[in-house]
């Protein structure tokens, strides 16, 4: 075949690039081994997951070979070791017999490509040599295109399937998957080594690690990781405070600040660690798109509950609103039926709360209900919820609890609202509150007939002493 026509096939093949990497890698070899006459060729791509190069496609004179071999990303020797570190432009092994060159683009070493005479023995010519230099230079060229080419799809689909699931998030308002969805995207499709989100929560003023996902899709929560949102804490602080983005491009360990147009959120930190690769400059542009969608499930997501809560918390208290208690009643009460579990219902109303309205005032009142729902809210456990009830009162659903276990839940409020000092004008005072305990399937299995039942409960405790416990199954 004539140099001529080893390039016109090679453009030719170059064509393939619509159909895939394979097709590229698969069509320049079988042109590889015809032109420099050898006994086999082969090509390995890197394989980011396990740090190896990875056989794509081994050809001989006779056609494709089912054979699989793996080349440390080390390299099995001094000079393989050079060759994938982009150090040696060609490694000639096994006394002359093989040949190996690198396919490299700006980020390193993302190939390479062999070719050998192991079975004629024949050490490999100068002329071989020469022209499997002049054909990787070339074939390079369009494995790389067919990677982007690739690498683009993949973000182009990615994007497209993150704009509809964050739609779709934000409509149950669940964050944690958003930032699990995107955080996995971004490790496998700009092929990272890992990618950290922080998140900064304005109240308490710091930066809050979230969660971490590596190359092997592996998610874990860092919220070990807290720092003061101030200068000169960290790297990862001084993005916040950072008046521009660095060349990320040359950097293994890259913080991102993420934003919105008026608001900072938190940081996207991502690194490449372990593999020493960095990123292209196409990387760097889908980067800044995936950051750019991160910023918008964060703030659209927080932007919901926000306005959510202002229909179902309550101002003053902060607990539930009692119409958003009933609904949830129902719900939780139709899981306790499903998976066969007891619930208890806690009724609690304050001692005597008129009297401390008509001689402090209502401004004092309010403060004494806002202590004791801080007292409430300390003393339950998150699956546990509690809202405002009947005024000065609070319910409380207590979800896969017997009715010992409701009645300990009880005592312990009743006692630490007993021992705590509620500040009125002059000094310190004590108040004290009654509860009535009800429990799900023992008691009912009706809604609203267990509301009943707690408010008996609750009521007959008020008749007879006051600051008690009372459960309904023992006065009834």
């Amino acid at each position: 075949m004539t140099e001529k026509k080893i390039w016109e096939e090679l453009v030719e093949a170059f064509k393939d690039i619509k159909n895939g990497l394979n097709a590229v890698l698969k069509t320049g070899l079988q042109i590889l081994v015809e032109y420099i006459n050898c006994d086999r060729v082969a090509v390995f791509m890197l394989d980011k997951n396990e740090q190896v190069y990875r056989s794509r496609f081994i050809i001989d004179q006779k056609g494709l070979i089912e054979l699989e071999e793996k080349i440390s990303s080390e390299g099995s020797t001094q000079e393989l070791t050079e060759l994938v570190l982009g150090k040696r432009a060609l490694v000639i092994g096994d006394g002359g017999l093989s040949a190996y060159l690198p396919l490299k683009n700006e980020r390193g070493v993302f190939g390479l490509v062999r070719v050998d005479n192991v079975v004629t023995r024949t050490p490999l010519s100068e002329d071989q040599l020469k022209h499997f230099q002049e054909f990787v230079a070339r074939f390079g060229i369009g494995v790389e295109s067919a990677l982007l080419q690739d690498r683009n799809q993949n973000l182009t689909d990615e994007l497209l399937i993150l704009s509809k699931i964050n739609n779709s998030i934000v409509r149950t308002m669940d964050l944690g998957d958003a930032l699990e969805i995107i955080l996995k995207s971004i490790v496998k499709h700009l092929g990272v080594d890992r990618a950290k989100l922080f998140l900064i929560e304005h109240d308490k003023n710091i930066l809050q690690g979230k969660i971490a996902v590596d190359s092997q899709g592996t998610i874990r929560s860092i919220d070990e990781y807290k720092y003061p949102v101030k200068p000169g804490v960290n790297e990862v602080v001084d993005t916040l405070f950072s008046k521009q983005v660095d060349d990320i491009r040359q950097k293994p360990i890259i913080n991102l600040p993420i934003k919105t147009k008026d608001e900072y959120l938190g940081v996207l930190t991502i690194d490449n660690v372990f593999s020493k690769q960095l990123l292209s400059a196409e990387d760097e542009k889908y980067l800044l798109l995936f950051a750019n969608q991160l910023a918008t499930a964060i703030h659209s997501i927080r932007l919901s509950k926000k306005m959510e809560e202002a229909t179902i918390i309550d101002n003053l208290t902060r607990l539930y609103v009692q119409k958003y208690f009933n609904q949830r009643l129902g719900e939780e009460l139709a899981r306790a039926r499903r998976f066969k579990q007891e619930l208890s219902l806690l009724l609690l109303d304050v001692d005597h709360f008129k009297v401390y309205n008509d001689t402090y005032g209502h401004p004092v009142g309010d403060t004494i209900l806002q202590e004791l729902a801080k007292i409430v809210m300390n003393n339950t456990r998150e699956v546990d919820f509690a809202a405002r009830f009947e005024g000065d009162g609070v319910a409380m659903i207590l979800p896969n609890t017997p009715r010992e276990g409701s009645r300990s839940v009880a005592s312990r409020i009743r006692q630490l609202i007993e021992n705590h000092g509620f500040v009125v004008p002059n000094g310190v005072i004590n108040i004290t509150v009654t509860l009535g305990v009800v429990t799900f399937p023992g008691d009912s299995d009706d809604k609203e007939e267990l509301l009943k039942m707690g408010q008996e409960a609750l009521n007959w405790g008020k008749a007879h002493g006051r600051n008690q416990v009372m459960i309904y199954s023992e006065i009834f």
